[in-house]
């Protein structure tokens, strides 16, 4: 397994999406450490033809996403009934929805209520994955929850530009597997 992969961009790169070698995807299966904010990670993950599910540890995250791309983006939050999951989701495609880490698990079984093979044809995209590890100690099952979700399937990338040393996650075996890669 490759481990330590480090995707430089060029000079005068702005954002994600301005660096050949990721073809306007997101790297897959992996842990991205972007190492720069604003780099426009979320916004590639929105605005590429890949299915996804992007994970936020808050409820602003997901109101800031979604009311910037209102024809686009469904964002899910505690009142958003599965009902409205299920319409955007039969009527958009690529499905782009932009929920809280808590919110995962309810979406996904909705998306495969809707028969999409949800864990193998959609992207999850788990952005501040280092909040993951703070908000374990008082979110305990809302984490463990996502991590069991995000296990699952078969792309998944956990998002930071808060570096994270490849051994203080060793021992956790949802991300173990995943190597680390960044953007510099």
């Amino acid at each position: 397994m490759e481990k330590d992969r480090i995707i430089t961009a060029l000079a005068g790169a702005k954002w994600l999406s301005d660096i050949p070698e990721l073809g306007n995807r997101i790297p897959a299966n992996c842990i991205l450490n972007k190492s720069v904010t604003g780099c426009g990670a979320t916004e590639l993950a929105l605005r590429n033809d890949v299915p996804t599910i992007i994970a936020v540890p808050t409820q602003n995250l997901v109101n800031n996403k979604a009311s910037q791309h209102v024809e686009d983006v469904i964002g899910v939050l505690e009142g958003v009934p599965n009902e409205a999951i299920k319409t955007y989701a039969q009527s958009h495609s690529p499905i782009k929805i932009i929920t809280t880490y808590d919110s995962v698990p309810r979406v996904t079984q909705t998306l495969l209520d809707c028969d999409i093979d949800v864990y193998n044809e959609v992207f999850l995209f788990v952005d501040e994955y280092h909040l993951l590890f703070n908000a374990y100690s008082y979110r305990h099952e809302a984490i463990q929850s996502l991590l069991d979700t995000a296990s699952r399937f078969k792309r998944v990338t956990y998002v930071s530009a808060t570096p994270i040393v490849s051994t203080s996650c060793g021992n956790c075996k949802t991300c173990r597997c995943l190597p680390f890669g960044s953007k510099t």
